[in-house]
């Protein structure tokens, strides 16, 4: 068994580089338009950055090359007028968001690679795989101690700037006061489980959808879904969902779970599939 580990790693890594290396272009949505650059064509037009990041994903100090995020946003024409959020696409599904303004406020790099590594990116654990962080990596300059306000997607394809209100109205409750449970809940969603999960239909694609055609909490029990939050791990092994132990009190996952009920009653209509 242990020859038949270090037989596919190998194997698996060839298979990360080649997928990746088909095709870096990075496509950039601003104002509803759509502009593709490859990374020949971001060399050529923005310095390249070499930066050395405490790496969560890697969890140590990784150096990088890569350009600037403000470099990349001001090359397609963003201004900070277009939008309140910048959205981000990964390969996986994974689509974090974060606030523009956070963007101006510190230094993240759309990395394309580990300084003086000609394979690339070493690979990074994803649950039971191993997978390659190409096309580009977003690295933040002051590293894992920013906080979980600060997405850090790997396989990273597409970006946009957002008016979060308007892009994600199918899930978003702006009737709800600030300080009622579902709006508090409401706030937990964005910020830990967008980027994987969709509820009606908005949102990441690397886990499950969480409200159409069935809500999330029509089928689990809040006990099992308490648990299940905390340790994903618990439920299924090498689950791709970290555990939110440590970020997620029971006040939290109790405003969460209001939030998750209330959708229950805001469903949309899914759309039906064409038979052959």
């Amino acid at each position: 068994m242990r020859l038949r580990r270090f037989l596919l790693y190998p194997l698996a890594l060839l298979l990360c580089l080649s997928a990746a290396a088909e095709d870096d272009t990075l496509e950039i949505v601003v104002g509803g338009r759509a502009q593709r650059f490859d990374r020949a064509a971001l060399a050529a037009r923005l310095p390249v950055h070499t930066v050395t990041i405490d790496d969560p994903d890697y969890d140590a100090p990784v150096t990088f090359d890569g350009f600037a995020l403000r470099d990349v946003l001001a090359l397609a024409g963003a201004d900070g007028a277009h939008g309140d959020e910048l959205v981000f696409g990964a390969r996986d599904g994974y689509a974090p968001t974060v606030a523009y303004a956070a963007v101006q406020a510190h230094d993240a790099f759309v990395a394309f690679r580990e300084h003086d590594n000609p394979e690339g990116f070493r690979p990074v654990r994803q649950g039971k795989a191993l997978v390659s962080p190409a096309p580009y990596f977003l690295v933040w300059r002051e590293g894992a101690a920013l906080g979980p306000d600060f997405p850090w997607p790997y396989q990273l394809v597409r970006m946009e700037v957002i008016d979060f209100a308007t892009r994600y109205a199918a899930l978003y409750p702006a009737d709800l006061a600030a300080d009622t449970p579902a709006r508090r809940g409401f706030d937990t969603f964005k910020l830990h489980c967008l980027r994987c999960h969709a509820i009606n239909l908005q949102g990441g694609d690397l886990g499950p959808e969480l409200n159409v055609p069935r809500n999330v909490t029509e089928y689990w029990t809040p006990d099992h879904l308490r648990g299940f939050i905390h340790d994903a791990t618990a439920y299924h092994a090498r689950s791709k969902m970290p555990s939110f132990r440590a970020v997620l009190d029971d006040a939290h996952l109790d405003d969460l779970l209001a939030y998750l009920g209330l959708m229950a009653s805001r469903k949309v209509s899914v759309p039906t599939e064409a038979g052959p």
